[in-house]
């Protein structure tokens, strides 16, 4: 684990990277090694909408498909793209965060 220190308070910093795809995950392990934080990331290849109900954190960052998960089935991208069928993707990252 790694350690913020901060005002003489000490912060433990771990970072979990979600991606549906083993080659994106085997890219960002390989790039944390070259940066020295692999020890800081627990990475994890599944759906993140089908894990995150079972997750928590303090702050979620999300960068899903631009256009939204089917993206590349649609003629047009708008907000309705990107909308789940009871709410936005960005509403897991709020029950996350609770």
């Amino acid at each position: 684990m790694s350690y913020l220190r901060t005002q003489q308070c000490i912060f433990r910093v771990l970072v979990i990277a979600i991606d549906i795809s083993e080659e994106k995950v085997s890219c960002a392990r390989h790039n944390a090694g070259i940066y020295g934080v692999a020890d800081r990331i627990e990475f994890i290849v599944g759906d993140y909408l089908k894990l995150a109900p079972s997750l928590k954190a303090d702050v979620v960052f999300l960068s899903p498909p631009w256009g939204g998960p089917n993206y590349t089935e649609a003629d047009v991208f708008d907000i309705e793209t990107m909308m789940m069928p009871n709410g936005c993707v960005c509403d897991f990252a709020v029950i996350v965060s609770r």
